[in-house]
């Protein structure tokens, strides 16, 4: 019988980690907390993670998968990434392994979200299938006549980085008009705050305290009371 696996999820603002049968894939535990930009500090938030998930359930794992939100190659460093930038160049992978004793294999996170859901998920069963992630940025996994698509280092598939608007706002990578601008969790925040700041969104104002600290989770209330300008916004976004 196969030991129980334990993958994180290294987003822009969360951590996420979750203890799964590999032969059943029956979620056995699951803990969130914040991430870091921050190399070292993340590295002992991923420890911390594990230590906790052991206790819990009461088992020691043999390996360890990371998923993370940035050009993750193969060697186990992150290259680039918009919204972990402290992060690039930062040897996670060797490091990790230093700190629990053992091996850790990092991915880019859309791309092995990708395999879940092509392995048992919205994808099972199909030669040719994509998955788009949307957090605090964007990301995208593809599988083309039954192969993920990894490209020659492993970053292929960053449609989030698309332009759609050439002549579009400048995103944080430098670029402009990408698609993560517009749709994205951070997209949303900001769609919500310039309603907010431009008084056309007294709901949201009215709920935060004052324009400045509106954000997508009043969007969200708003939009679960099915409150008019919510939902105005919402069909916009």
């Amino acid at each position: 019988m196969e030991k129980d696996v334990i993958g994180i999820d290294i987003g822009g603002t969360s951590a996420r980690a979750i203890v799964l049968d590999p032969s059943s894939f029956e979620i056995k535990d699951q803990l969130t907390t914040a991430s870091s930009n921050n190399g070292p500090e993340l590295v002992q938030i991923i420890k911390s993670l594990v230590r906790k998930l052991e206790k819990s359930t009461e088992q020691s794992f043999s390996k360890l998968g990371l998923g993370i939100a940035g050009l993750a190659h193969r060697s186990g460093i992150v290259r680039y990434s918009p919204n972990l930038p402290n992060l690039v160049e930062f040897p996670i992978t060797l490091e990790t392994e230093n700190e629990l004793g053992i091996p850790v294999v990092i991915g880019n996170d859309a791309t092995v979200g990708t395999i879940a859901e092509w392995k048992i998920g919205a994808g099972k069963g199909s030669d040719n299938f994509a998955l788009v992630t949307l957090g605090t940025g964007i990301g995208t996994g593809f599988v083309i006549d039954g192969r993920l698509l990894l490209g020659s280092n492993g970053f292929a598939g960053e449609a989030g980085h698309m332009t759609i608007d050439v002549n579009g706002p400048v995103h944080i990578t430098g670029q402009r008009g990408p698609w993560e601008y517009f749709a994205s969790g951070n997209a949303l925040n900001r769609i919500v705050q310039k309603e907010a700041s431009e008084g056309t969104y007294t709901w949201g104002v009215n709920e935060a305290g004052n324009w400045g600290n509106v954000t997508s989770k009043h969007l969200s209330s708003g939009i679960q009371e099915l409150e008019p300008d919510s939902l105005r916004i919402l069909d916009h976004f």
